[in-house]
C-alpha cells in the first residue's frame, strides 16, 4: 500500500534514549521497560500518544539513537535520565505496521528497499517516527503504528 503524505508541525519531545547498533536492537524493548514507568515524571503531555524516534548514523555508520518519547507543549524541564528534543516541521510518508510489534523491523525494511521509491519519495533528513496510538496493545505487543518517514515535498506537477 503507497504511503500517505502529510504535513506535520514541529513537536516536542522527552523521552528515554540510548544508542544501538544492528546487533544492540534487540534491547529496544528493554527500553521502553526504563522509560514507561517513568512517564509520569513527564510535565504538560499533550496526549495519550508516546514515539520511538529512530535517528540514524548519530556515532557514525552503523549507529542509531532511538528514543522512546511523548510529546509536550513546549520545551521545559526535563527529568533526570531523559532528553528534551524538537522535531522540525515538514513532510512525512506515513506507512503503517500491522501485526505484533516484534516483525516492525521487517516493515522498516521494506520501506527502505521498496516504499519511498515505489512511491517516487527521496529521505529529507534521518529521522522516523513510530506512533503508538490506541490502536496498539503494549500488554500483547499486537496492533497498528505508524512509521512516519521524513520526505522531500514532491515536486509540484
Amino acid at each position: 500500500m503507497p504511503p500517505r503524505l502529510v504535513e506535520r508541525p514541529a513537536i516536542h519531545l522527552v523521552g528515554v534514549r540510548h544508542v544501538f547498533t544492528p546487533a544492540t536492537m534487540a534491547e529496544i524493548p528493554a527500553l521502553w521497560g526504563r522509560f514507561v514507568p517513568r512517564l509520569d515524571e513527564i510535565e504538560d503531555q499533550t496526549c495519550d500518544v508516546t514515539y520511538g524516534v529512530c535517528q540514524e548514523a548519530v556515532n557514525g555508520p552503523g549507529t542509531f539513537a532511538y528514543t522512546a518519547a511523548v510529546e509536550v507543549d513546549a520545551p521545559g524541564e526535563v527529568p533526570d535520565g531523559m532528553v528534551g528534543f524538537t522535531i522540525p516541521a515538514g513532510t512525512w510518508a506515513v506507512f503503517t505496521h500491522e501485526g505484533h510489534i516484534s516483525k516492525i523491523s521487517e516493515t522498516f525494511d521494506a520501506i527502505s528497499k521498496t516504499g519511498l521509491s515505489a512511491a517516487a519519495l527521496e529521505r529529507a533528513a534521518n529521522v522516523d517516527l513510530e506512533v503508538y496510538d490506541d490502536r496498539f496493545d503494549p500488554a500483547t505487543g499486537m496492533g497498528a503504528v505508524d512509521i512516519y518517514v521524513s520526505v522531500r515535498p514532491p515536486a509540484p506537477a
